[in-house]
């Protein structure tokens, strides 16, 4: 994925707040993968540069993963009241 194309849905997904707009009102967990993954896309993209390689998917499941973990008791259980 070249700058201009990241740019672009960097300013897409600025206009929808998703965190704001959607997520706190539905109260839904925000776990943003697209930061980390335009850091480095060449490394986590597919050379089609929208689709995950291995790394993404490994990426996208330790960060998915750490962020699950925040919102767990200590049995793995997810607490509801936790949500935002």
């Amino acid at each position: 994925m070249n700058k201009e194309n990241r740019d672009k849905i960097k300013d897409k997904i600025d206009k929808v707040n998703i965190k704001n707009d959607i997520c706190l009102k539905n109260r839904a967990v925000y776990i943003d993968l697209f930061s980390e993954m335009s850091k480095n896309p060449s490394k986590y993209l597919k050379s089609d540069g929208m689709h995950w390689n291995k790394e993404g998917s490994n990426l996208a499941a330790n960060i998915i993963a750490g962020t699950l973990v925040d919102y767990m008791d200590r049995d793995g259980r997810i607490i509801p009241s936790s949500f935002p």
